[in-house]
């Protein structure tokens, strides 16, 4: 804060200056950022489902989560490895899928095709 002509400290320039409780992170009030812990809302958000699947998740185990008061909270980089996990698992269920659907078109595969 810098004083004023009075020598009293002016609270505008403590608020601009950056030096407030939660600014001190590089960009914490920038667009796009996503904080390190999340609520159940936002995590559902981030990952684009719907809030009861992430309640679901958490209460089965598929999904780590801590509560904090009344509110469940979970890390964004539990998140993200469990986005990567369920990629991977899409990306080789596709895989298997191609495998079946050539061998019936070319007629590899069994039941008398």
């Amino acid at each position: 804060m810098l004083p004023d002509s009075e020598g009293k400290a002016r609270m505008s320039d403590h608020m601009t200056t950056g030096d407030t409780p939660g600014h001190d992170t590089p960009g914490h009030d920038t667009p796009g950022h996503v904080p390190d812990i999340l609520t159940l809302q936002e995590a559902a958000t981030y990952l684009r489902v719907h809030y009861e699947t992430m309640r679901r998740w958490c209460r089965d185990g598929v999904l780590p989560s801590t509560q904090i008061g009344s509110i469940r909270r979970v890390r964004r980089d539990d998140l993200d490895r469990l986005w990567t996990r369920t990629a991977q698992a899409n990306e080789a269920n596709d895989g298997d899928k191609t495998d079946k659907t050539n061998k019936r078109a070319t007629g590899v595969a069994g039941g008398g095709q």
